[in-house]
């Protein structure tokens, strides 16, 4: 029996399965009208050339990539430029039929990508690179807090969120991040604040912040991480860390499984005993469970908090 040609994309199905029930985040205020991505492609050429074109320039790279992550495999380049064949089609079909599977968006183009790479064995091409910045951000993290300690309230404050903005500069999905780190040469946290905009940014809250936290402390926060290495290490904790000396207990939930250079659940278990072994405050914050670990059943670079486990 052989199989029929296919002639259209409308006959493909994938498939995702979870061990764990994954609902709405109980935080949406109306689940029924939240969707996670701010533009659509399919409606928006412009967006959509520009996406595309961005992707398919990256082939190579991602290519690159897979191959440098599994050095002993001896089928590792076979594997690898079949990648690059399935995931080169699959862009040039959504360029002629954007709507082929369904809505096209920056979230749906980075999903391609990692199922491209899982289909052909790359499951984590990011590995090496996610255990080499977290090892130098470690490095960095107990100066990085004495800092901190050393400042006065609202310069602490500040220099908290710049941590954020500037970890999240550590982002492989990203061209110009990319571009940046492949220049070689060495760019690290400190360089990154220093290109942080100007304030007032884009979107500045930092004053209501301020405001907020002079009243009592948070319930709880939770914590949707991001980036290994400087983002997670030195963003994230010491941000958690402030919210846990003001008596809020801290849920840092990460994916579930391997996207780009995110962090995952597991590595984010190890991590936080890493952090724990020079703060105190994480430290005991993990043993009496004012600091939680938690996944988030998604192995997307982009969040949906209309599919997080429950």
């Amino acid at each position: 029996m052989t199989l029929r040609h296919r002639t259209s994309t409308f006959d493909m199905l994938e498939l995702h399965r979870f061990d764990k029930p994954l609902v709405n985040c109980p935080l949406l205020l109306d689940p029924a009208s939240y969707f996670p991505d701010t533009v659509d492609l399919t409606q928006d050429s412009a967006a959509r050339e520009y996406w595309l074109t961005c992707f398919e320039d990256a082939a190579d790279r991602y290519v690159d990539r897979a191959i440098k992550s599994q050095p002993d495999s001896c089928d590792v380049n076979e594997r690898a430029h079949k990648f690059k064949q399935k995931y080169l089609q699959r862009l040039h079909e959504l360029r002629n039929n954007p709507s082929a599977y369904g809505s096209l968006t920056v979230r749906s183009l980075l999903d391609t990508h990692e199922h491209c790479m899982k289909e052909f064995d790359f499951t984590d091409p990011y590995a090496q690179q996610k255990q080499y910045e977290n090892e130098q951000a470690l490095k960095l993290l107990p100066e990085h807090f004495r800092q901190l300690e050393k400042m006065t309230w609202d310069n602490r404050q500040l220099a908290l969120v710049e941590g954020l903005l500037a970890g999240n500069v550590f982002d492989w999905g990203a061209k110009e991040v990319v571009n940046l780190m492949q220049k070689g040469g060495s760019f690290g946290f400190l360089e990154a604040r220093s290109i942080l905009q100007v304030r007032p940014w884009l979107v500045d809250s930092l004053e209501e912040w301020k405001e907020r936290l002079k009243g009592p402390p948070h319930r709880c926060a939770v914590i949707f991480v991001d980036n290994s290495g400087i983002d997670i290490i030195l963003g994230i904790f010491p941000f958690a860390s402030e919210l846990l000396q003001r008596g809020t207990k801290v849920v840092l939930c990460a994916n579930s499984w391997p996207a780009l250079n995110d962090v995952t659940y597991n590595e984010l278990i190890i991590l936080a005993k890493r952090v724990a072994a020079v703060s105190p405050t994480v430290d005991k914050a993990m043993s009496n469970g004012r600091l939680c670990i938690m996944e988030s059943g998604q192995a997307s670079p982009c969040l949906d908090l209309r599919s997080v486990a429950s």
